[in-house]
């Protein structure tokens, strides 16, 4: 993949993009990501008349385009689950909690999940039909102290190849340190400024990083769509940095919780880089699900390869 910005003005930016099939894609997107223009000649423009390898080319295209746009102006281009940093970031604070801190902030995930074989009560309620008759999963909001200055900063002052290092580098720490050490975050630091992070290199503290983690919530698969009950929703403005979406399952304890939390956001950096056409990089050739709608993607469309299958056969050298 590859991206050249064409013009810009102080409302949206232009860009040319070569997909992995060396086809030119001219798009064009406000400075909140959202695409008003995308012409190319190589795949139908009716999405319903594109061929699967079309759609993959053409979606690739448009994710890294908003990836491009956020490198190189620090604009915040990217939805939720679709920033690799914000997402970086997330797991090396849920891994650097100690045991009693991670109960604190995500104790009600763990209560909820242990409430499908146990006696535990429930955090929230399901509804039967969708307890008993739909796929859902349970969803779990993380905000971190992040100010946007201090994203834009770490997306803007990183070369292409110190994008890929930094991101190897932090992904070598999280794996170098236990989940639950506090030395995760007292070697970060070092990190930040070696790559002359300054917005990252004081705090030492997990638990300052974290703004808010409201209460678990389930949302739910309809067709195509990914549903959820606006009475569940938190109460926080803003978007958060990270959506946990976690399969119900029975996890062994609290620390097990904490370490499949942190292989859960490892997956969903995996499938920020998969959709925008790029191989992820070595430490996140990681298997299981990600972000919900990822996975729906992953079992709908043969052209994806089954990255949410964690004894699925993985071809890492492509996309």
């Amino acid at each position: 993949m590859e991206a050249t910005i064409t013009g810009e003005d102080d409302i949206a930016v232009g860009l040319s993009v070569i997909d992995n099939n060396e086809e030119e894609h001219l798009i064009e997107m406000e400075m909140d990501g959202e695409i008003y223009h995308h012409n190319q000649d190589a795949y139908a423009d009716d999405p319903d008349e594109r061929s699967p390898e079309g759609m993959k080319h053409v979606g690739q295209a448009q994710q890294y385009a908003k990836y491009y746009v956020y490198r190189e102006r620090g604009y915040d281009t990217l939805d939720v689950d679709k920033n690799p940093d914000r997402l970086l970031h997330a797991a090396i604070v849920v891994a650097a909690l100690s045991t009693d801190a991670f109960e604190d902030h995500f104790g009600d995930l763990y209560r909820q999940l242990k409430s499908h074989n146990t006696d535990q009560e429930p955090v929230v309620h399901v509804e039967d039909d969708i307890r008993e008759d739909t796929f859902f999963v349970y969803a779990k909001e993380i905000y971190l102290g992040l100010e946007d200055e201090e994203l834009a900063e770490l997306a803007t002052s990183l070369t292409d190849e110190d994008v890929i290092a930094y991101l190897q580098d932090a992904a070598e720490l999280l794996e170098s340190e236990p989940t639950g050490s506090v030395g995760l975050l007292e070697k970060f630091p070092s990190l930040a400024e070696e790559y002359d992070l300054e917005g990252f290199i004081d705090e030492t503290d997990p638990e300052q990083w974290i703004r808010a983690t409201p209460t678990v919530y389930p949302r739910w698969r309809i067709g195509k769509g990914i549903h959820q009950d606006p009475d569940q929703l938190p109460d926080i403005d803003g978007d958060p940095d990270c959506r946990l979406e976690i399969v119900p399952y029975d996890p062994d304890s609290i620390e097990d919780l904490q370490e499949y939390v942190v292989q859960h956001i490892k997956c969903q950096i995996r499938d920020c880089f998969v959709h925008m056409g790029m191989v992820p990089p070595e430490p996140f050739h990681v298997q299981g699900p990600g972000a919900d709608i990822n996975t729906m993607q992953f079992q709908r469309y043969d052209f994806l390869q089954p990255y949410h299958d964690p004894d699925a056969d993985i071809d890492w050298e492509s996309v």
